[in-house]
């Protein structure tokens, strides 16, 4: 039996609309951790016999919102470049982990993704037959059968001091400049700057100074922190450098490619483990992450060639 806290899914939305409202499963310690063995274990059997498509983002080690962003954002560019049409269909599954049919999904584990067994068994143990009550202000329901979905909150559901300051900072207001930052190489510097600010008005926070001190100082030598358009260039590169080594998204690999994979010429930019630069038919194309990333990648110091074509050499980009 599962108690159900419901909560509301962000601030803002009215509490007294019953849709605003995310409901958390309170499950027994032990419970949680059982399902992380099994969790654990059903990635691995994915990963290794490679039953994941390729173009899902969610729940996989190296992808995210920020790359399935950039590979959509990419595509879109490098159409507009090939003067192609192009059409972005989007899909908001409602209520998508209260209306996951049991019988369903048992099926495709057995039939899709070849769990049987034992293993199907223990999970159909695990979605049958469960019972929840609902907990709020005090006052609890009923006992009532799930019949479907999956328990939110479970861990197989979803598969001031300076330092203090710099800490909430660093979670609040730079992950939110660096989100998705890679979509804006090659972006004017009126939209950067905009960025900058936003960054400098976090710094000056703090360390304790007005907005009249020069900040630039205090970036490079207080905070270490790397200006807007680097944090951009330092995004690609470490995006890039996951695809090199044979991690992040497959749907990277076809722009991600070595010179010594394209040409069967022996060239110096070879030898170094540089990136095969695409061409662009227009100015919109150079922001293509396809142009991009190897761009960023063949410009990284010479003091890092050895290093990065012993990482070109060791790994299996496709």
């Amino acid at each position: 039996m599962a108690i159900i806290t419901p909560v509301v899914k962000k601030a803002g939305l009215d509490p007294e609309e019953h849709q605003n409202y995310r409901p958390i499963s309170n499950l027994t310690f032990i419970s949680k951790v059982i399902e992380r063995i099994v969790a654990n274990q059903i990635k691995a059997h994915l990963v290794d016999n490679d039953l994941m498509p390729s173009a899902q983002s969610a729940y996989r080690q190296g992808h995210s919102t920020e790359t399935a962003v950039l590979e959509v954002i990419s595509d879109i560019i490098d159409a507009a470049d090939s003067q192609e049409v192009m059409l972005l269909g989007l899909l908001d599954m409602s209520a998508a982990f209260d209306t996951v049919d049991h019988k369903i999904l048992l099926e495709r584990l057995e039939v899709s993704f070849g769990i049987k067994g034992q293993a199907l068994a223990w999970l159909s143990s695990f979605l049958t037959d469960r019972t929840q009550v609902v907990a709020f202000s005090g006052v609890k329901s009923i006992l009532q059968r799930l019949l479907c979905g999956v328990p939110q909150g479970s861990v197989l559901g979803p598969s001031l001091t300076t330092d203090a300051r710099r800490t909430l900072v660093a979670a609040f207001v730079a992950g939110r400049v660096d989100y998705c930052n890679a979509v804006l190489y090659g972006m004017s510097t009126a939209v950067t700057r905009r960025l900058q600010m936003v960054l400098n008005a976090a710094a000056r926070l703090v360390v304790g100074i007005d907005k009249y001190e020069h900040i630039t100082p205090v970036l490079r030598d207080t905070l270490h922190w790397l200006l807007v358009a680097a944090r951009i260039q330092f995004k690609i590169a470490a995006l890039t450098f996951d695809r090199v080594r044979g991690a992040g998204p497959d749907y990277f690999k076809q722009v991600i490619r070595l010179v010594s994979e394209v040409s069967c010429r022996s060239l110096r930019s070879a030898s170094r483990g540089d990136l095969f630069v695409s061409r662009a038919n227009t100015s919109i194309g150079q922001r293509s992450f396809s142009i991009a990333a190897p761009l960023v990648w063949n410009a990284l110091p010479p003091d890092l060639y050895a290093h990065r074509t012993s990482v070109a050499n060791s790994s299996d980009p496709s």
